[in-house]
């Protein structure tokens, strides 16, 4: 989860996995860009969820989910009409999910799955659950099986390359249980799989409204694969990502082309100088949150969790050179000042 104040250019990002999805009402309001107010918007989203519920338990086979192309190499997932009689337990099990009452919310998400065992979105959120628990092990079936149930919508015209927007409401389930999918293999110790189940995720959602860039270039770094975060990097030039941000001209380095390196991380540090600061640091202390649960960009939270996540991959060497071009920032910013 994103939110950005244009005017102060401060991005929040929400550390833990999004939990709660948009509603049915919020489906058909954004589908239909209907407007009422007052008490008859309630009569006139009534008479519109009834007939929708109508034309799926008309139109579709039940017990199944599909895929429908809705432009070249685009397509949305198309939800089993069963989803809908469940729907009421499903977005309370989530309220309560949200209010950190998981055991009451486990026991409703356990009770949609035993009316419609193929809830993808029930699925992910009772696996976090158990996650949670230190259940790893039961979490990863749940994963592994909602994953199973979105692939087994794929067309024979979906082919390689072609996306699932996160702009589809109705495709966040099947991205949102891969990517947990994919980190409990990555928690489980298979870097390999893991790392192509995140590749797969990036290219059905190449905007990556996840996040999942970050997580790829961490294990391209931890495995040494520069040329591959070489190659991600520029697929997203000027992120506001910190592992991007500063992994950018950290590969550039290691890969010997210090010059180019070298002008690529006197932006960064112009843009994001405290994650410079706490990474030439002799010690580390975590900084109080104002917002538990998210980090602000450009604040002393994401440059602690940014030397946390990736201060591992930088040596004396990268280190040394990280003080080098930050003096000579200082000392131009010196000079600006001088002139004016």
């Amino acid at each position: 989860m994103v939110c950005v104040n244009m005017k102060n250019k401060i991005v929040i990002k929400q550390k833990k996995r999004e939990l709660k999805p948009l509603s049915f009402l919020d489906k058909q309001r954004k589908k239909t860009d209907i407007v009422i107010p007052g008490p008859v918007f309630a009569d006139v989203m009534n008479m519109l969820i009834g007939s929708t519920r109508q034309k799926r338990r008309l139109n579709d086979k039940p017990g199944r989910w599909r895929i429908k192309q809705v432009a070249d190499h685009e397509w949305m997932f198309i939800e089993p009409w069963e989803l809908d009689d469940v729907y009421d337990d499903f977005d309370y099990g989530c309220q309560l999910l949200e209010n950190g009452k998981s055991s009451q919310a486990e026991k409703l998400f356990n009770k949609v799955l035993s009316k419609v065992p193929i809830h993808i979105n029930a699925l992910h959120h009772l696996a976090i659950i158990l996650d949670n628990k230190g259940k790893s092990e039961e979490a990863r079936k749940l994963w592994t099986k909602g994953v199973e149930i979105g692939r087994s919508a794929f067309s024979h015209k979906f082919v390689s390359g072609d996306h699932f927007e996160w702009g589809w409401l109705e495709n966040r389930p099947f991205l949102r249980c891969l990517e947990g999918f994919a980190t409990a293999i990555l928690d489980s110790g298979d870097i390999v799989k893991a790392t192509g189940l995140f590749e797969e995720l990036l290219s059905f959602n190449p905007n990556d409204n996840q996040g999942i860039r970050e997580q790829l270039i961490e294990i391209y770094l931890d495995q040494n694969q520069l040329e591959k975060a070489l190659e991600l990097c520029n697929k997203y030039p000027g992120d506001f990502i910190a592992g991007m941000r500063y992994g950018y001209p950290l590969v550039l380095f290691k890969l010997g082309k210090k010059e180019k390196a070298s002008k690529k991380l006197i932006k960064v540090i112009k843009n994001s100088p405290r994650i410079t600061k706490e990474m030439l640091k002799k010690t580390h202390k975590k900084p109080q949150s104002d917002l538990p649960g998210f980090i602000a960009v450009g604040g002393w939270e994401e440059a602690y969790d940014y030397w946390k996540r990736f201060g591992k991959y930088w040596n004396k060497n990268t280190l040394e050179w990280l003080k080098e071009v930050y003096n000579k920032y200082k000392q131009t910013v010196v000079l600006k000042q001088k002139r004016m």
